[in-house]
């Protein structure tokens, strides 16, 4: 009787758990600010610097009335960031979230949206292995023996809510994130992103019980513990 009462309790704790989201980094731009350089560099002797959950690009990029906003007269043109990798919550997959506010462009252009990972570079200064943060292509490439790879892409041609990005992280890289535009000729393209957000994906979401299951259960736990102290 006291192993049936235990199970029913600790199914009554289990159902009432609440998974919240694990938040890496977010960003409604009501208070951000952009660096005005289209590759800076993390780490290595170069100049200019960017550092960690700032963003950057060209002056096809600004951040006004809270929101991000691209536009381009040439090829690719976006705005980057670089999240540090303190603020993972270690190894596993994470969702990149943004909204696609406002969108313009003919059949040749297109929004971007581009993650990568970096790692190997010396935040000390003493040598050259930097990670390149190129607004000009929506990428992160390497100096040195620094490391890069991409991690995911999209690609949209209407403005949008709540678009997401899933990718998986090593546990100990720095993520970049890039959002941008892309033409191929005239007429150019412009987008106006906001809200973005990284969150880790959970691992395994438990459905959230209703009035009756856990009244239920809260009844049985009371006749049970009841019955075992008689």
């Amino acid at each position: 009787m006291k192993i049936l009462a235990a199970a029913f309790c600790a199914a009554l704790s289990f159902v009432s758990v609440s998974h919240a989201q694990t938040i890496v980094f977010n960003d409604d731009f009501s208070s951000s600010a952009i660096k005005k350089s289209g590759n800076p560099y993390v780490g290595g002797w170069f100049e200019p610097q960017l550092g960690f959950q700032k963003w950057t690009s060209s002056d096809n990029a600004s951040i006004s009335s809270g929101a991000l906003t691209i536009n381009s007269t040439s090829a690719t043109r976006s705005a980057g960031i670089v999240i540090s990798p303190s603020l993972f919550d270690g190894a596993g997959d994470y969702v990149l979230t943004f909204d696609l506010k406002d969108y313009t462009g003919d059949s040749n252009d297109s929004a971007i949206a581009t993650i990568w990972a970096g790692s190997g570079y010396d935040l000390s200064f003493k040598s050259g292995n930097a990670l390149i943060v190129d607004t000009y292509s929506a990428s992160l490439s390497q100096s040195g023996t620094a490391v890069t790879q991409q991690l995911a892409s999209t690609y949209l041609n209407e403005s949008s809510n709540g678009n997401q990005m899933t990718f998986s992280y090593d546990g100990t890289s720095a993520v970049a994130v890039f959002l941008g535009v892309k033409t191929e000729g005239y007429p150019f393209p412009s987008a106006t992103y906001d809200n973005v957000s990284i969150t880790k994906a959970s691992v395994a979401a438990v459905p959230e019980p209703n009035v009756a299951m856990l009244l239920g259960i809260a009844g049985t736990c009371v006749l049970l513990a009841r019955r075992r102290n008689r």
